[in-house]
């Protein structure tokens, strides 16, 4: 097979080169309109879960850009949250002592 790709650019360079200048011509008017199609999203969507999750960041550790990382871990399995009822404003302290380290 690549061989036979190899004997036809050998052979007729000038009509690959040519195919090229064409495929290059026919997209010209696609690169042009790109700008109108691409369109960036820097807001999360409304109602998403990431959207969810940088609410309670924010309210949780109110010196935060937003755009930082957040690490869960455990040293044992995770147990019902009412069985470690001071859990919750443990983890939001050491986050703000963490983001605020930074």
């Amino acid at each position: 097979m690549f061989r036979r790709l190899a004997t036809l650019v050998s052979v007729y360079p000038r009509w690959i080169l040519g195919a090229w200048l064409l495929v290059v011509g026919v997209s010209l008017p696609f690169a042009a309109r790109v700008g109108e199609v691409l369109d960036g999203q820097p807001d999360d969507p409304p109602g998403s879960i990431a959207a969810e999750v940088r609410g309670i960041l924010g309210a949780r550790i109110p010196d935060s850009d937003g755009n930082g990382v957040v690490m869960v871990t455990w040293l044992r399995p995770p147990v019902a949250p009412l069985e470690r009822p001071n859990e919750a404003t443990d983890l939001g302290s050491e986050a703000a002592t963490l983001s605020s380290g930074m």
